[in-house]
C-alpha cells in the first residue's frame, strides 16, 4: 500500500498505481454485474473502504450513485438516484460523509456506517449556488470544508455548522478539485479547468489527511 496512488481511470475503472513495480492494477470495473457508470471522485473511510461517486449522465435524471470498494475487492452500491454525485469527503471529527450533488447546487451530509457500508440519515446540508455547482472538496484540521464551485470561480469554506464563512476568488471560472499540501508549504492546491492551471491558496488551517494507515490494503 505504501506509496500507491488510487485513481479514477478511463474505461470505467478504479485503478491503483504501484510505483515500486511501475504498474497499474485494476481494482474494480463492475458493481452488481454492471459496468461502473463513469466513476468520478473517491475518498477513504477510517476502515480503508474506498468510497466513490458514479455520476454517469445524471445531469437531467437522478441516475447517479455511490459505491464502496472494500480492500478484499468487493464493490457495493450504496445510495442511488442522485443528480450528478461528484466530490466527496469524510468529516475529520465525526462519522459523516459529505457528497456534492453538482446539478442541484448542494452538499449532502449523512452518518457513515463503515462496518455496514451504509450512509444513514443522509439529507441536504448546504446550498452552495450555481450555475453548475459543487465539485471536489477537502477538509482542514479544524473541520472546515473547502469546496470547488465549478463555473463560479470560487472555493467556498464551510464551517462544521454548515455555514459558508469564507469565499476565495480564483483566476479561472472552473475549479474542479482541491487538496491540501500536508507539508503546509503550498496550502490548498486547486485544479482549474478553464485556464488549465494548478493554483495554491493560503488558508488558515493545515489539511486533514485523506488516508490514515493501511487498513487492509496490501
Amino acid at each position: 500500500m505504501a506509496g500507491s496512488t488510487f485513481v479514477i481511470a478511463g474505461q470505467n475503472a478504479i485503478r491503483r498505481f504501484k510505483p515500486k513495480d511501475h504498474i497499474f492494477e485494476t481494482l474494480a470495473t463492475h458493481v452488481d454485474q454492471e459496468m461502473l457508470n463513469k466513476p468520478n471522485d473517491l475518498a477513504f473511510d477510517a476502515l480503508g473502504n474506498l468510497v466513490f461517486t458514479c455520476p454517469g449522465n445524471s445531469r437531467q435524471e437522478p441516475t447517479g450513485y455511490i459505491c464502496a470498494l472494500q480492500p478484499d475487492g468487493r464493490v457495493t452500491k450504496i445510495p442511488e438516484h442522485m443528480y450528478f454525485p461528484n466530490g466527496l469527503a469524510f468529516a475529520p471529527f465525526e462519522d459523516a460523509l459529505i457528497i456534492a450533488e453538482t446539478y442541484r447546487h448542494r452538499l449532502w451530509k449523512g452518518h457513515w456506517n463503515a462496518s455496514a457500508l451504509k450512509w444513514e440519515d443522509a439529507h441536504p446540508w448546504v446550498e452552495v449556488g450555481g450555475p453548475i455547482g459543487p465539485d471536489g472538496m477537502a477538509f482542514d484540521q479544524a473541520g472546515n470544508l473547502y469546496v470547488a464551485i465549478f463555473d463560479q470561480a470560487q472555493i467556498k469554506q464551510i464551517n462544521p455548522q454548515g455555514e459558508i464563512r469564507e469565499v476565495y476568488p480564483l483566476s479561472g471560472r472552473r475549479p474542479t478539485n482541491c487538496a491540501f499540501d500536508l507539508s503546509g508549504k503550498h496550502g490548498l492546491i486547486v485544479t482549474e479547468a478553464e485556464r488549465g492551471e494548478i493554483l495554491s491558496l493560503s488558508v488558515d488551517q493545515p489539511g486533514f489527511p485523506l488516508f490514515r494507515g493501511n487498513n487492509g490494503w496490501k
